[in-house]
């Protein structure tokens, strides 16, 4: 007597369950790209998850496979966005640390204004006090004092700064100073030029913190 064979039904290769999608840089550019246009005209709390998704031409679903939540949208956007220009002027520091004082300076402004030129929107995000987050405006501004304060440390031991300079007052004087000229500069672009600007703030930079320039007009 022959057993009988339980059937089962054949899966054909390549044809199982659906694999889960998979996040893709390109998609995730898209949605910060829209994303970046939704919190300038919307602000933080009036951007929505579903209005991005609009703009950025994909699914709600699609969202979520890139992001949480829109509070992790906008921290890698402007977060991310600033730290790396806290990481480039890190490593110019290491990098130009034979030149002098006044060079080291200059090359700090350059980096500064070239990075809000090429990221000018999303600058312009972080500068709207309608689309910030809560309290992101000041951890943005704590992160580079707090960075400028230990370069004005390290210098006032060199001679590069004043040995008067007082580093937290003297950085946080310095950012908010750059930060505001910089939100007028993007707002208009054609009222000075890039290579103005740069002298600009270079001279502020120096009559803050420079010896021979202490007491100049």
């Amino acid at each position: 007597m022959q057993k009988k064979v339980k059937e089962e039904t054949a899966v054909p290769r390549g044809r199982g369950r659906p694999k889960k999608e998979q996040p893709d840089a390109d998609t995730r550019q898209l949605i910060l790209r829209a994303a970046t246009q939704e919190f300038r005209e919307q602000g933080y709390g009036g951007a929505s998850v579903a209005n991005i998704c609009k703009r950025a031409q994909i699914a709600n679903g699609t969202f979520y496979i890139h992001f949480p939540d829109k509070a992790q949208l906008y921290g890698e956007l402007i977060g991310g966005t600033f730290a790396r220009l806290a990481e480039a002027l890190v490593k110019a520091q290491v990098e130009n640390a034979g030149l002098g004082a006044e060079e080291l300076e200059r090359r700090d402004v350059e980096i500064i204004v070239n990075f809000a030129e090429s990221n000018r929107d999303t600058l312009l995000v972080a500068f709207n006090e309608r689309a910030l987050a809560p309290s992101e405006e000041a951890s943005l501004i704590d992160m580079f004092a707090s960075q400028r304060a230990a370069d004005f440390r390290r210098g006032r031991l060199t001679g590069r700064f004043r040995a008067d300079v007082n580093p937290v007052i003297t950085a946080y004087a310095e950012t908010g100073l750059i930060a505001e000229v910089l939100r007028w500069w993007l707002q208009n672009p054609r009222a000075i030029s890039k290579a103005k600007l740069i002298e600009e703030l270079l001279a502020l930079k120096l009559r803050l913190s420079q010896p021979e320039r202490a007491g100049r007009p």
